[in-house]
Formats: C-alpha cells, structure tokens, sequence
C-alpha cells in the first residue's frame, strides 16, 4: 500500500516531466510545433491538425515517462497498478484541457495503442493535405503558364504574323 503523500509526489513528478518536455520544445523550436505553424498559416484544418498531433504525441510522453519510472525504479507491480490508478483522473484532466477527445478511462496498453494510431493518422492526414497543396500549386503553374501562351498567341494573331 503507498501513501496519499507519495502518490501526490508521483503524480506531480509526472506532470513537472510533462511540462518540462512542452517547455523545451517550445524553447529550441521543435520542428513538429514551428513548421506547422508557418506551412499551414493559411489552412487551418491543417493547422488544428499539426496542433492536436502535437498534443497527442506530448500525452504520449506522459505515458512513456511513467513507463521509465517505474522501470527505472524497479516498482512492485501492485504499487505500479495504484499509481496508474491515481494518475488516471489527472491524466483525463489533461486530454481534456487539450481538447482532445478520448472516449475511454483506460489508459492501459489499449489506450497508449489508441493514441499512438491517431498521431499516425493525423501524420497520414497531413502529408495527405500536403499532397494536395502541392498538386494545387502544380496546377496553378500550368495554368498561368498555359494562359501566357495563349495571350502570346493572341497578340501575334492580332499583330497578323
């Protein structure tokens, strides 16, 4: 049995490591936070998707660095089930603050599959839209290009060669 004390501790152990890891990606410009925020400034679809992304994969490492701690440590499996099982609400509080919508209260394995299944797609959707951008911007080109050879056209037309 662990103490209400030490599962206080643990848990705000494993918020400050969170924080930490948000603090320094935003501090050396981390490329999933700051290129999304420059390449998608005039989608927002796709930036509300680089954003949630982003966010997934920061609970993600709440989960990954409980997993180390309790590694690292070496902590008896039913000390390791209650304090999972006090994280657990706070954890919630977190998804739910990030405006990212999880429908289950497990966190097990099922759920850090979840998460990790929706930064792949979120990753899919992405290069998805970038794809179209890209056709897009090839499109337009042939477009204007096209569009220049036809007034070329015209004016010789005109001029009677």
């Amino acid at each position: 049995m662990i103490s209400t004390e030490e599962k206080f501790f643990f848990n705000i152990e494993m918020l400050k490591r969170g924080r930490e890891k948000l603090i320094n990606d935003f501090l050396s410009n981390n490329h999933d936070i700051f290129i999304p925020m420059f390449k998608y400034r005039k989608f927002s679809e796709h930036m509300d998707l680089s954003i949630e992304k982003y966010f997934s994969m920061w609970l993600d490492h709440h989960l990954q660095i409980m997993k180390e701690f309790f590694e690292v440590n070496e902590i008896d499996k039913q000390i390791v089930s209650e304090l999972k099982e006090n994280f657990a609400p706070i954890f919630l509080k977190l998804i739910e603050h990030t405006n990212i919508e999880i429908i289950t209260k497990n966190y097990s394995g099922l759920f850090r599959l979840l998460l990790k299944k929706k930064i792949e797609l979120l990753e899919k959707i992405s290069k998805i839209g970038d794809k179209s951008n890209e056709k897009y911007q090839e499109l337009e080109l042939e477009f204007y290009k096209t569009k220049d050879l036809y007034e070329k056209q015209i004016e010789r037309l005109k001029k009677g060669e």
